[in-house]
């Protein structure tokens, strides 16, 4: 997903590319993230035309085909595993074994994440469209330190933290040894959860970063317009970013189901977390499963709040910007002979 943020949609100069690619920047360590780990493949190009490729040798494809292989193996044993346990006794007393079913599932997502990764190249054109409008939209001070941050953040959980909460789950929340093939499709899961969440939460703050540099620069310029075309062109990105907001989820079905597990997942081992501590286990494996717990609840509400956060910045910059052209068109006779601005003036809520 992340490494088709980068499509080259058309034959363009060498200067556009490069705007396209700026827009998307922040995502750049995520996008080697995540072709490093076979998530998705993607061809070998320079950073500026990188994107998705299912050709076997211009490509990743062969890597992340063996490891999605791999991972499925992983996921028959340990669904094997937790039948025999749930069939030699009771429900409850098995739980973490049901726990272990529902949680390997997320590594079944690479299927519909394939499906409709593709899609994502109407995003990139979109992205294209908004930059060739006006070059200088987005500054030099491109991407902002809060998006870069938040990309590192998730290619460190990705690469590190989630393979340590896998650990622990197999310490705290199986309690035995651990078993290396069980171990792998756990870890996929959680990788491809990881994913999944990241570049839909980083998608959604570019976007919001867009409409407050947007919203900046307007705020700079609108009092010294030269004539309705320019005023038009920002009417333009505003629709533009509009359309970006609606198309981030370009991915219905696999956000939908990553979620719906995501939180049956969490609900399940923060009732394994409470009974296990009426029972009376050592602290540390329900301090374990709290931490486990907490992260998966955690992973839910950054998505949702990043969501939040774009809409609100796309709406509010969107009305202030509204504002402010109807108070020059009104001050102003030189569009006056334009009809209503409510016509040509982007909704002021998304």
């Amino acid at each position: 997903m992340a490494g088709a943020m980068f499509v080259k949609t058309s034959k363009v100069g060498v200067g556009d590319a490069g705007r396209m690619a700026r827009l998307f920047v922040a995502l750049k360590p995520l996008y080697y993230t995540v072709a490093a780990l076979g998530v998705v493949p993607v061809a070998f190009r320079p950073w500026s035309h990188a994107s998705l490729r299912w050709h076997p040798l211009r490509s990743t494809l062969l890597w992340a085909l063996c490891v999605h292989a791999v991972s499925l193996a992983s996921l028959r044993h340990i669904w094997a595993h937790s039948s025999a346990a749930l069939g030699g006794g009771s429900l409850f007393s098995n739980f973490s074994a049901l726990i272990s079913v529902v949680h390997s599932s997320h590594a079944l997502l690479i299927a519909p994440l394939w499906c409709e990764a593709h899609r994502c190249r109407k995003l990139v054109a979109q992205a294209r469209t908004l930059d060739s409008l006006d070059g200088e939209v987005i500054g030099a001070c491109w991407p902002p330190l809060r998006t870069r941050a938040w990309t590192w953040f998730w290619v460190i959980a990705i690469a590190v933290v989630f393979p340590g909460s896998t650990v622990m789950w197999n310490l705290h929340l199986v309690a035995k040894p651990l078993d290396t093939i069980q171990l792998y499709a756990h870890s996929m899961a959680n990788v491809l959860l990881g994913v999944i969440v990241s570049v839909t939460s980083l998608l959604y703050y570019v976007i919001e970063d867009v409409a407050l540099a947007l919203e900046e620069r307007f705020a700079q310029r609108y009092t010294r317009y030269k004539s309705c075309g320019e005023l038009l062109q920002y009417r333009r990105a505003w629709l533009t970013l509009r359309d970006m907001l609606q198309g981030v989820m370009f991915a219905p079905v696999t956000v939908s189901l990553s979620c719906g597990l995501l939180v049956v997942n969490a609900v399940m081992c923060l009732y394994h977390t409470l009974f296990t501590a009426m029972v009376g286990v050592p602290p540390f494996v329900v301090v374990g499963m709290l931490v486990v717990t907490s992260m998966q609840l955690f992973i839910l509400f950054t998505m949702c709040n990043s969501a939040d956060g774009a809409v609100h910045a796309v709406s509010l910059a969107n009305t202030e910007a509204t504002t402010r052209l109807c108070a020059v068109l009104f001050r102003d006779g030189t569009c006056q002979s334009m009809s209503a601005p409510e016509k040509w003036i982007p909704a002021a809520t998304i």
